[in-house]
């Protein structure tokens, strides 16, 4: 009971505040006016509450009873869909009312005196309210599904596009003095309003009943409307709107995230927040004009790094960078470079964002900021409303955001997360409302060319990832080809097709493909992986004002990265945040980010932190040491289908001795580049007692997965997309300057992306102006073209230097002509078996195509592969002329040795002339077809011509001998077993020493169980060799079948022996040590000098020694090495050939048994010649390369035996190299031994055998005496040993010659 003084409870509805009336009686909570209005409530919510039961009790017949949960899948009705939509619709709309109804009477009148029966019902009727709103959700998803099926959804929407473009026109030219009538009478209608809304209000309240629920949802309905205009920065809201906005914003809590909306700032009060809120919007733009004004003659930062690179006392490879110069035009002292830099800095400043707005007019420009943000802003809002089922359909009929604001189809639940997620809207939603808004204008410039007849060639921004962008002299990738998709929507992140682009003309494809158009505005389809101009970049960082580090967290694709990349190092983002990655970016990084690959962690103070002390023994507490030691590094990023990206890893790989590289492919999670785990330490310590040089380091810190996970832990910007890899590189060597470890990546970056000059990195950025101009104004436009004479005036400057000017002081760092014709010839560095490369008929390298030619299935293929073969010449002929100094008409050089011993010579075509008239001219270079022993007297045309002939013999005997293999096998497969049960029986006999009695009765029983009755199969190898020896003994072979007897020059005999093959000698000559020590000698270098490579070897020998390496690399003989202990390599011969200088190694070998001398073999011929006058001898020669033997090198060997190229690279062999001090004993020892044969099994039976009576070997020759053709063809199968890397070289070896003949061959045939 009430005291008879007591004061209203109740709260005043339109502020909140408590009643200070008394109560009208003792026994009542409330004053006489809140009594009529608590009980006009009271009867309101009953009504509605009557009228939901009602409406429960009687559902639709197809409603089911577990609605709740229903997926709505097994209806296929659109009608039936309808019908249960509506029914909910109305059912939610009467939840929300009584949940609003009894929320007020609860809150309002019962605020003090809890009412728990009341509010488990109105916690009932919530859950109820929530649960139809799922299911209506489902729902409205299910009947779009239907509707499409049924095929009327689309009509439905081609009708609205069509009236829509109708009207388009008629309502244009109505709208600017609509627009200027709806400012003058908005202020006016707005008062009207207001002043009605009091009057009901009073009115309602003097009612006798009073039910105010209706006038509750509207007021809720108004405060969202007007808050998402202020959100959007709608023109016309008035100051009522404003404070009613503010007020919604405030009960909706998000005066919190005032740095995320642009709606509620700092302050205490309604009237501070307005203020200030006021002031931002009509100042907006103001600071960002301003400092667009003041930045607008921001230097040109695209000028060439100076770069400083030191003699061999400061580094052992002698390359150093200093990041900090830069060169300014004052630095330039060539006109025509100084102008063209300036014509570049012109042209970017030209092209900054800021360009594109008015600076002249600041009001004008200030205009265009806020039509082009506002218009960014209703995009946003379309896409939070697009993802909506309920609220597209609507937003389809709706012409404007308002008309769609004010349909009273939309509830106000959705109008409260709208604006929730307008205020709140992340970057990438504000991202892809930018690429809508500038997808649209390029679509109207499409519509207007088609509608004036134009060809549209410029590539629609609808149409996926733009080309790759060309690094340098690189070919661009290849750009993807997205698959032509259907029409369709987004709904909840699912792509819904509405069309059928058959049934469409293509002229509509063009305009209409991939969009819809939503409130009034066309929206696209997957806006996030379209690729977003720069002009779109430069209002998103006008809009959001985040760094570049957030811009390139929203990169879709490493082609959209790099082109913001780049334009932020121009300087295009002028004025925004977005202009530097890093206010402390060194040189070295930019220059780093231009050519594709971007630092993310780096750690430079390895020289600084490394350090070392002992102390003397006599300390009180005996010796002590300390040291620690630190590796420079880099952790990165690169393209992953950029050629120069893989190329850069493979180079990195190969210089080992320099740096060291971990590669992962971000995309599959494999790892490309792993090293060795003792190369893995980045930071190590010594320290304790005893001396420091025999102390063991410990491992501090080393590359592995902890450290990578705290790098990435620490970075302050990720990639969104896949398509990059992630590199980790680090110095070699300890306490390294940066500067040189710069220097040492910088170089592999030139070479890996081919940037043959300093120019080459100005091109990239052009390449990006270019491309850009092209797609927002057109391939014409003056930029473009500006652009493209840049390019072309780039061509032109280098055409006026040599290679030298232009390369500078150290030509050594960048992609030379010895590395194109690596590439051309080899392709060592762009055939990484990590990428599994497909090939087909497009092979990028002269070895690999050639051995495609010569393994070709049919000849079809090979028809194919010779196409490919002479594309591949073609190119190579073609090559443009780069510099002043390219050779037009290329001089002799050394053949590149490809696969199967065939040579070529990389050539360019000389200058096209003019004709000057003469019709009497002869092509001088022309020849007839020749007798090759009479008028080809070219010795390296003749032994191609030998060495094709051998090859071809091989081919037909090796198949021959296949043939006979597989007719043995047909016949009686058990001989064939019986022989490979004998074969095996006499390998492991030759693995047996020491015999004793017992064990050699068991292997007599054995061998006489074996050959019983003989071993009537003929392997392979002895039809192999008895058929090259018969066709070389110059026997009749018609009694082997068709033979084509068209290898003439390898059966004279006369020819080859007089013209020796132009191979180097096994071993230099006294003549070329003394030349390679004068060389030495004239640079005054130490013998620790040549060991630490400080040798500078001139340009011819640098050329042919990093040919012959990619040569025998790609034989497989050589590899990148790990070991810092090497020999070096000189040139000389003639032709001049690549030996390595291992004097060094000669005291600490202690070789075996010497091979005879050099006149072992004539002295032994000359005694069987006396003995059986007129006999008939075979030479052979073991098939073996210049420079290595075929047997495999040893861990010793290949520690001790490493080279050092004139780049600092060191190569370890995998064959025992020829120039190797007693490398021949070695192939010596190999030959007896398999001219000894296995040991005997009779003990009694242990003198000579068969070939060591009749033969007689010399290191890689074998000379078999006598016994006719039979004894030669089995001492060929004797002794070809291919698993043991013998074979005998055909071209090289003489069969059924006279010892007379022999006697007259040259010194260099017994060598």
């Amino acid at each position: 009971m009430a005291a008879p003084d007591a004061i209203c409870t109740a709260l005043n509805l339109h502020n909140k505040q408590k009643c200070t009336s008394r109560t009208q009686s003792s026994t009542s909570l409330f004053c006489s006016f809140h009594a009529k209005q608590v009980h006009g409530l009271y009867l309101g919510y009953k009504r509605r509450t009557a009228e939901l039961t009602d409406l429960e009790k009687s559902p639709p017949k197809n409603l089911p009873k577990n609605f709740g949960v229903t997926d709505w899948s097994s209806f296929t009705s659109a009608k039936e869909l309808k019908g249960i939509h509506t029914y909910l619709e109305q059912r939610y709309r009467l939840l929300n009312r009584c949940v609003t109804a009894r929320d007020y009477h609860h809150s309002h009148f019962y605020g003090d005196t809890s009412d728990f029966g009341h509010q488990a019902f109105l916690d009932r009727l919530r859950t109820a309210r929530n649960t139809v709103m799922n299911v209506l959700g489902r729902l409205e998803n299910r009947m779009l599904e239907v509707v499409y099926k049924d095929e009327q959804w689309m009509a439905w929407v081609q009708a609205l596009q069509r009236e829509e473009d109708q009207r388009h026109e008629a309502e244009k030219k109505k709208v600017k003095a609509e627009h200027a009538l709806f400012r003058e009478n908005q202020a006016r209608i707005e008062a009207l309003r207001e002043e009605e809304k009091v009057r009901r209000r009073e009115k309602m309240e003097k009612e006798e009943v009073w039910d105010p629920i209706e006038s509750i949802v509207e007021d809720v309905r108004g405060g969202y409307v007007a808050l998402l205009c202020m959100l959007l920065r709608k023109e016309g809201v008035g100051e009522k709107m404003e404070e009613k906005a503010l007020q919604t914003a405030r009960e909706l809590k998000m005066a919190e995230n005032r740095g995320k909306s642009p709606v509620v700032k700092a302050g205490n009060s309604d009237e501070t927040a307005l203020v200030t809120f006021k002031e931002g919007r009509e100042n907006e733009g103001k600071g960002m004009v301003a400092r667009m004004e003041d930045e607008q003659d921001v230097e040109f930062v695209a000028r060439p790094i100076k770069i400083d690179i030191g003699g061999p006392e400061e580094s052992r490879t002698g390359n150093t960078l200093d990041a900090e110069k830069l060169a300014t035009l004052e630095d330039i002292e060539d006109l025509s470079m100084r102008e063209l830099v300036e014509r570049m800095s012109r042209l970017a400043s030209m092209e900054r964002g800021v360009k594109s707005y008015n600076l002249k007019d600041r009001e004008e420009s200030l205009a265009q900021v806020r039509r082009e943000s506002n218009a960014i802003r209703e995009y946003l809002l379309i896409r939070l409303i697009t993802k909506n089922p309920a609220l597209l359909g609507v937003a389809l009929e709706s012409g404007s955001i308002d008309e769609f604001l004010h349909n009273p189809q939309v509830r106000n639940t959705d109008l409260r997360d709208l604006a929730l997620g307008l205020s709140n809207s992340p970057l990438q939603n504000i991202r892809d409302a930018c690429a809508d808004y500038w997808a649209g204008v390029a679509l109207e410039k499409e519509a207007a060319a088609i509608a004036n007849g134009e060809e549209i060639t410029a590539v629609s921004p609808t149409k996926g990832k733009g080309k790759q962008l060309a690094i340098g002299n690189s070919p661009p990738g290849k750009a993807s080809n997205p698959k032509k998709s259907r029409k369709c929507i987004i709904i909840n992140g699912e792509k819904i097709p509405i069309s059928d682009p058959a049934t469409q003309d293509q002229s509509d494809i063009v305009v209409l493909e991939e969009r819809v158009k939503v409130c009034g505005r066309w929206i696209y389809n997957y806006p996030h992986e379209r690729h977003l101009p720069r002009r779109g970049w430069f209002q998103f960082a006008m809009l959001t004002g985040c760094n570049l580090w957030k811009a390139i967290e929203l990169c879709n694709s490493w082609e959209e990265f790099y082109e913001l990349n780049v334009l932020s190092l121009q300087g295009y983002f002028v004025g925004t945040n977005m202009c530097k990655l890093d206010d402390n970016e060194t040189l070295f990084n930019q220059h780093c980010r231009r050519m594709g690959f971007i630092p993310y962690a780096i750690a430079t103070n390895a020289k600084q932190a490394t350090g070392a002390a002992q102390s003397g023994r006599h300390q009180a507490n005996g010796r002590t040491h300390v040291a620690a030691e630190y590796r420079n590094y880099i952790c990165a990023h690169i393209a992953r289908d950029h050629p120069g990206a893989r190329r850069f890893i493979a180079f990195a790989k190969a210089w080992c001795s320099e740096v060291v590289i971990w590669a992962r492919d971000c995309k599959t999670g494999e790892i490309i580049a792993d090293p060795p785990n003792e190369h893995k330490w980045l930071h190590r310590t010594k320290a304790g007692a005893g001396r420091l040089s025999k102390a063991k380091w410990t491992v501090n810190q080393e590359f592995g997965t902890k450290w990578k996970t705290e790098i990435d832990a620490n970075r302050t910007w990720r990639f969104k997309f896949r398509e990059c890899i992630d590199v980790v590189i680090w110095d070699r060597w300890p306490a390294q300057e940066f500067e040189m470890f710069a220097s040492n990546v910088l170089k592999l970056l030139n070479k890996g992306f081919k940037i043959k000059d300093h120019l080459s990195v100005m091109e990239t950025t052009f390449n990006v102006y270019e491309k850009c101009s092209a797609e927002e104004e057109g391939e014409d436009s003056p930029k473009t073209i500006e652009a493209r004479k840049i390019l072309q005036e780039m061509k032109a400057y280098r055409k006026t230097k040599t290679a030298d000017e232009m390369k500078g002081k150290h030509p050594q760092m960048f992609y030379d002509d010895v590395d194109e014709e690596i590439d051309w010839a080899y392709g060592i560095y762009d055939n990484d078996p990590y990428w599994k490369r497909v090939d087909g008929d497009e092979v990028d390298n002269m070895y690999d195509l050639l051995q495609k030619i010569h393994d070709a299935p049919s000849q079809a293929a090979h028809d194919r592969l010779k196409l490919s073969y002479f594309s591949l010449i073609l190119k190579g002929a073609l090559r443009p002329k780069i510099y002043k100094d390219s050779n037009l008409t290329d001089t002799p050089k050394t053949p590149l040795l490809l696969a199967n011993g065939r040579e070529i010579v990389l050539h360019r075509f000389p200058e096209i002339v003019d004709d000057d008239g003469d019709k009497n001219w002869e092509d001088d270079d022309s020849e007839d077809d020749c007798d090759t022993d009479s008028e080809c007297s070219d010795i390296d045309d003749i032994w191609q011509t030998i060495r094709t002939e051998a090859e071809e013999l091989e081919e037909w005997a090796t198949q021959f001998a296949e043939d006979i293999f597989d007719g043995q096998l047909k016949k009686n497969r058990s001989e064939y077993e019986k022989f490979e049960a004998a074969k095996r029986f006499t390998m492991d006999l030759a693995k047996k020493e020491n015999i004793n009695s017992r064990t050699r009765k068991k292997l007599q029983d054995r061998q006489s169980a074996l050959y019983a009755g003989g071993l009537n199969f003929i392997p392979k190898n002895s039809v192999y060799c008895k058929v090259i020896t018969e066709y070389l003994w110059g026997e009749d072979m018609r009694h082997w079948g068709e033979v084509e007897d068209s290898w003439e020059i390898l059966k004279d005999w006369e020819l080859r022996a007089q013209h020796p093959p132009p191979r180097r000698s096994r071993v230099a000559t006294d003549v070329l040590w003394k030349a390679w020590d004068d060389m030495v000698k004239s640079q005054g270098l130490t013998e620790q000098d040549v060991r630490d490579g400080d040798v500078k070897y001139p340009k011819d020998w640098d050329r042919i020694i990093r040919l012959t390496i990619a040569q025998l690399t790609k034989e497989g003989a050589l590899n990148p090495s790990w070991s810092l202990s090497c020999h070096n390599a000189f040139v000389g011969g003639n032709p001049a050939k690549m030996y390595i200088d291992y004097r060094s190694l000669a005291p600490h070998i202690q070789p075996g048994p010497a091979p005879p001398d050099r006149y072992y073999l004539r002295n032994e011929l000359r005694k069987f010649e006396s003995a059986n006058p007129g006999t008939r001898y075979s030479l052979f020669r073991m098939r073996s390369s210049e420079y290595f033997w075929p047997r495999p090198a040893t861990s010793e060997d290949t520690s001790h035996t490493a080279l050092q190229d004139p780049q600092g690279r060191i190569w370890e062999w995998t064959k025992q190299p020829k120039d190797c001090p007693y490398s021949e004993y070695d192939m010596h020892d190999t030959l007896c031994m398999i001219q000894k044969g296995p040991p005997s099994i009779d003990q009694y039976d242990q003198g000579k055998t068969e070939m060591e009576v009749f033969t007689r070997v010399r290191i890689d020759q074998v000379l078999v005496m006598g016994g006719g053709k039979e004894r030669v063809w089995l001492a060929a199968g004797y002794f070809r040993k291919r698993p043991v890397g013998c074979d005998i070289d055909w071209s090289r070896s003489f069969v059924g010659v006279t010892a007379g003949f022999l006697e007259g061959l040259g010194e260099e045939w017994w060598d």
